[in-house]
C-alpha cells in the first residue's frame, strides 16, 4: 500500500558524488540522501533524523511519525 503513495528514489553516481562534497551537512549519509531527494524533485523527505536536516528549506523533512501524522491518518 505504501508505495502506491509515494516513491522510493535511487541515486547516480553524480548525485553520490554531490552528497559527498555538500558542505552543509556533518554526516554524508544525510547529505546523500538529501541529495538524491533534490534530484528527484521530492516534495519532502521522511527520516528518523529530522535534527540532521534542519537548515533544509526546499523541501518539508519529517520523521515517520510526522508523516504520518500529517498525511495519512484521517
Amino acid at each position: 500500500m505504501l508505495f502506491h503513495l509515494f516513491d522510493v528514489v535511487g541515486q547516480d553516481k553524480q548525485t553520490f558524488l554531490k552528497g559527498i562534497v555538500d558542505g552543509n551537512f556533518s554526516d554524508i549519509e544525510d547529505s546523500c540522501q538529501y541529495q538524491a531527494a533534490v534530484e528527484s524533485e521530492c516534495d519532502c523527505l521522511v527520516t528518523f533524523n529530522v535534527k540532521d536536516y534542519q537548515g533544509v528549506t526546499s523541501m518539508s523533512v519529517f520523521s515517520p511519525q510526522g508523516f504520518i501524522a500529517k498525511y495519512l491518518k484521517h
